[in-house]
């Protein structure tokens, strides 16, 4: 119950900067839907309908087609960005500035379970504000018939994969955040990393390699966070 009750903290102090984040990525996705709707390009249209399973695609069909839906994958892929970015200074740089971190994990609970909450709830916020409002315009383009091809199921992957590299970049920037190193030696290296990752990850031509570059960088940025936070002095 305190794990849950931690996680609840977490989510009301972050839920104003989550509200910005969802009516801006819904405001500025509306609309660009409403314009591809409203008038489409026959160019785009022929081009991605004339894909078939055995051509050799292009990564990240969703940068560039099919409209209406291809205008929302930059606009995905930045809000992910700057919410990772956004939940890691709230949750730890605003704690590291203001110096509360002593008073913080002298609580009666442990320091992984204070540190699984913040993480807890970065993935919720993730998922509610982004990965529902995505998902919920893949199936209404889907559903409205917007697009005169059906959509592939890789166009909604690829809208998750921009959710998981906000994730990416929301853990290398914690590392980051509580590292105790100084600034001109390897402090920043976690906020470094996420961002080669980012690029590494959207050059990508296999979706399972790039699954495979996403989770081997969450496993060792989660992993190295951990380690430094449980054994670092406050």
């Amino acid at each position: 119950m305190r794990f849950i009750a931690l996680v609840k903290n977490q989510l009301q102090e972050i839920l104003g900067g989550l509200i910005v984040v969802v009516i801006v990525f819904t405001f500025l996705s509306g609309f660009i839907l409403w314009s591809g709707i409203r008038h489409p390009d026959p160019y785009h249209y022929s081009e991605y309908s004339g894909i078939t399973p055995g051509n050799t695609v292009s990564f990240y069909t969703l940068l560039q087609r099919p409209k209406p839906l291809w205008g929302v994958g930059p606009v995905l892929l930045v809000s992910a960005v700057i919410l990772g970015a956004m939940l890691a200074s709230q949750q730890f740089a605003e704690q590291q500035k203001r110096r509360t971190w002593a008073f913080t994990i002298h609580r009666s609970v442990s320091r992984s379970t204070i540190l699984w909450a913040r993480f807890s709830a970065a993935v919720i916020a993730f998922i509610l504000c982004l990965g529902v409002m995505w998902t919920m315009f893949y199936l209404y383009v889907s559903a409205m018939g917007a697009s005169p091809c059906p959509l592939p199921v890789r166009v909604l992957i690829e809208g998750w994969i921009f959710i998981l590299l906000g994730l990416v970049i929301y853990f290398g920037a914690a590392l980051s955040e509580v590292s105790a190193k100084k600034k001109y030696t390897t402090k920043y290296f976690g906020a470094v990393f996420a961002g080669m990752i980012l690029v590494l990850a959207l050059v990508q031509l296999s979706l399972t390699l790039c699954f495979a570059v996403i989770a081997l960088a969450l496993v060792i940025l989660v992993s190295d966070t951990m380690d430094t936070f449980l054994s670092r002095e406050f």
